[in-house]
């Protein structure tokens, strides 16, 4: 499974991709009448493919679990205040929160992280000081190394260039996040949300 990676000048970092095979994959349920729909699982199947995914036990007012999807070593739910089609609705691995805005999306990924702290440190300096308009800040959620973000306006940056020279640049709108890091696992809480919301989601994961 491709791991999720940062993208472009500021780190709109994504939770992961799944593989575009997903659809009719031998994904392994416990439910005696599985939902056909492998974009679209219950929490329990979820569980059942990754037991070790952290569940919050705070969300804002009117949130509850819509929809997961999991695979090897990374999974990724959602959590919303509004009704979808579970029939059809489907979990975007990257761009989730983009898609589902206002939805709260907690993400799950094995990752060969060896020293969290050094993981964490690094990552955050990367993104740190690139555009003053994303501001990330250190973090510590339930004495784990964490770094986030506030929901920013225009805060993302892609930059194409093409063959003739031509190099265009387009903004976008970045989600408050949380990335929580530990050894062998990254823990990824985002939405468009503010941030203080993501923090009390992020320190309710058990």
């Amino acid at each position: 499974m491709e791991k999720a990676r940062k993208l472009f000048i500021i780190g709109i970092i994504g939770a992961g991709i799944l593989v575009a095979s997903l659809i009719g994959a031998n994904i392994a349920l416990t439910s005696s009448t599985p939902n056909p729909n492998v974009g679209c699982l219950s929490l329990a199947e979820v569980k059942a493919i990754m037991a070790d995914l952290p569940i919050p036990s705070y969300l804002p007012a009117g949130y509850t679990y819509k929809c997961g999807i999991a695979d090897s070593g990374e999974a990724h739910v959602v959590f919303w205040n509004q009704t979808v089609d579970t029939s059809t609705y489907r979990v975007d691995p990257i761009n989730a929160a983009q898609v589902s805005k206002g939805a709260i999306v907690v993400s799950m990924i094995d990752e060969p992280i060896a020293n969290a702290t050094e993981s964490a440190l690094a990552e955050f300096r990367s993104v740190n000081g690139t555009d003053t308009r994303f501001t990330p800040q250190l973090m510590n959620i339930n004495g784990k190394i964490a770094w986030g973000n506030d929901l920013t306006t225009s805060g993302g940056i892609a930059t194409a260039k093409f063959p003739d020279g031509k190099v265009t640049t387009n903004y976008f709108d970045v989600p408050a996040r949380i990335r929580v890091f530990e050894p062998g696992k990254l823990t990824i809480i985002e939405g468009f949300v503010p941030l203080q919301e993501i923090a009390k989601v992020a320190k309710s994961l058990q």
